[in-house]
């Protein structure tokens, strides 16, 4: 399953680093961090303070299939995230910005930042 095509990456002038697919901000992409995109989007839980990073497949939008998306990576050899993976970086996609990353992840904070 290959990204759509507004996945392609452009460069956006500059934004906070994050690790798209790390929903829990635990510095690595694994099944808690599908379960944190069901969790906000379906029971509740609190929103991530970067939205952006649960864009997984970039569609452009967060829903039930970037959770899909993460777990076909993990346990059927799906394809990655989209960048910034596997590393932190700046969003690359138009939606990173309109999804918003308010608090970038502790994940990506540089010592001295």
């Amino acid at each position: 399953m290959a990204p759509p095509a507004s996945a392609i990456a452009r460069p956006l002038p500059s934004g906070p680093q994050f690790f798209r697919g790390d929903c829990n901000d635990d510095g690595g992409v694994d099944i808690s961090d599908a379960n944190c995109i069901l969790g906000w989007l379906f029971l509740g839980a609190i929103e991530p303070g970067c939205v952006a990073v649960t864009n997984a497949n970039g569609d452009d939008d967060a829903d039930i299939t970037d959770a899909i998306y993460l777990l076909t990576h993990l346990f059927l050899g799906g394809p990655a995230p989209v960048e910034p993976f596997p590393d932190c970086g700046p969003g690359q996609l138009p939606a990173d910005e309109e999804m918003g990353c308010e608090t970038p992840p502790q994940s990506c904070q540089h010592p001295g930042s």
